[in-house]
């Protein structure tokens, strides 16, 4: 009798825990609301020609392609065609600054015109020497000095 009892208490016991707690999960009201619906915008739908667009992404390659390559060095002063346009050959592509080389060649032409003046220096050098070598009055040294000079002015030249 005594088991009885206890297992009488804790079937009340029990019992009243399962009552309590769905008596509380009952009683609370739930404290989300729905969502306001969006909104939506309706128009008629009316019938219209729609071009046709398509983009891609691609990288475009010539039909002939070349390579251009400086044959001097310079700075540039201009471009003179258009990218992706048809040249020909000797077509003027690019303009280089000309003031470098225009002072190469004004030096160039200083240095000639000096070794054009040694050369006639040097050849009146030689036939006087010549001259004197066959009157006996300078030696075998002086002429052949005379001789290699004036060559060497004429090299120069050349």
């Amino acid at each position: 009798m005594h088991q009885r009892r206890l297992f009488t208490v804790a079937a009340i016991g029990a019992a009243t825990l399962v009552a309590v707690s769905l008596s509380t999960s009952c009683s609370r009201k739930s404290t989300q609301v729905a969502p306001d619906a969006p909104e939506v915008l309706v128009t008629t739908v009316q019938p219209r020609d729609v071009p046709r667009v398509l983009e891609r992404v691609a990288t475009l390659d010539g039909f002939i392609n070349a390579n251009i390559n400086a044959q001097v060095q310079g700075y540039l002063v201009s471009r003179d065609y258009k990218e992706g346009s048809v040249v020909n050959k000797g077509d003027l592509l690019f303009q280089i600054d000309p003031r470098p080389f225009e002072a190469a060649l004004a030096q160039a032409k200083a240095t000639l015109a000096k070794d054009q003046a040694n050369q006639v220096k040097g050849d009146a050098d030689e036939k006087r020497a010549l001259d004197l070598f066959n009157k006996k009055v300078i030696s075998d040294q002086e002429r052949d000095t005379a001789i290699a000079a004036a060559g060497s002015s004429r090299a120069n030249v050349q």
